[in-house]
């Protein structure tokens, strides 16, 4: 398996504009996955809280 930083550095550049507060390089694909899963959860934490 490549290391995690080849399997990121391609999606650091698309999401950069999404979240520029994400130090992308670095991190292990699962805390980045975590991150993502997190965000998708509060997202529809708040639509359902409508």
């Amino acid at each position: 398996m490549p290391p995690a930083r080849t399997v990121i550095s391609p999606v650091s550049s698309q999401w950069a504009h999404h979240r520029p507060f994400f130090p992308v390089d670095g991190l292990s694909l699962e805390h980045f996955i975590a991150v993502d899963v997190h965000n998708y959860l509060v997202k529809m934490g708040d639509l359902v809280s409508r």
